[in-house]
This record gives structure tokens, C-alpha cells and sequence, in this order.
């Protein structure tokens, strides 16, 4: 939170430094199962990478990944498909859909589908 409020301070809030900064406190509130502030620091990562270098940004793809990630985990399959979709449909236009970053995507839907 301290690195946080420093970049905020010096570079503002929509800089892509105090976004990777969002995205770090992101995974890491997942990973310590603070599941509701991971998705308010997700939203703010998404949004930001969105007005930063555009919706279909590979950055904006990956913290999208990662929302789903999150959902599928801890919300809804349901929730979890629906942003694995648009991940997949994103990547796909950014970077084609025999991407690294595009296959990554395609198998997180796959696994969440499999679970069904």
C-alpha cells in the first residue's frame, strides 16, 4: 500500500507504474483469500490497463485472466466463463489465437469448462 500511495502521489492514479502497482496488491489479496478487495483491485487494474493502452492490450487481457482466475476460484462459474470469453475474444484480436498469452486464456476456459 505504501509503494501504492507513493506512485499515486508522484505519477497519479491512471499511470501504468501505479497500475502494475494495483495488479501486485491484486494477486496478492487473492492469494490470502481477501477475495472482495482482490476484486476491487482487479476492477481498478482492468479499468485502468483499458483507458492506459486499450481494452484489447495484452496487459488488460492478462488482469482480466486474472479476475476470472479469481471468480472461478471463489464467485461463480458462471462469472468465471463470462470473463474468460472476453479474454479469449481480446487476445485473440490483440495477438492471434496461437499466442502464448491467447492459449493460456483458451485453457483457463477450458479447465472451468471441464469443471462443470
Amino acid at each position: 500500500m505504501q509503494s501504492l500511495k507513493g506512485y499515486e502521489k508522484r505519477l497519479g492514479r491512471e499511470h501504468t507504474s501505479t497500475l502494475h502497482t494495483v495488479n501486485n496488491l491484486d494477486l496478492l489479496y487473492a492469494n490470502e483469500g481477501m477475495i472482495v478487495e482482490a476484486e476491487d483491485m482487479y476492477m481498478l487494474t482492468v479499468r485502468g490497463y483499458e483507458k492506459a493502452w486499450g481494452a484489447e492490450h495484452t496487459s488488460t487481457m492478462d488482469a482480466i485472466n486474472n479476475l476470472g482466475i479469481l471468480y472461478e476460484d471463489h464467485v461463480t462459474m458462471a462469472e468465471a466463463e463470462e470473463v474468460f470469453v472476453r479474454a479469449l475474444k481480446g487476445c485473440g484480436k490483440a495477438v492471434g489465437k496461437d499466442h502464448p498469452r491467447t492459449q493460456k486464456v483458451a485453457r483457463s476456459l477450458r479447465g472451468l469448462r471441464a469443471r462443470n
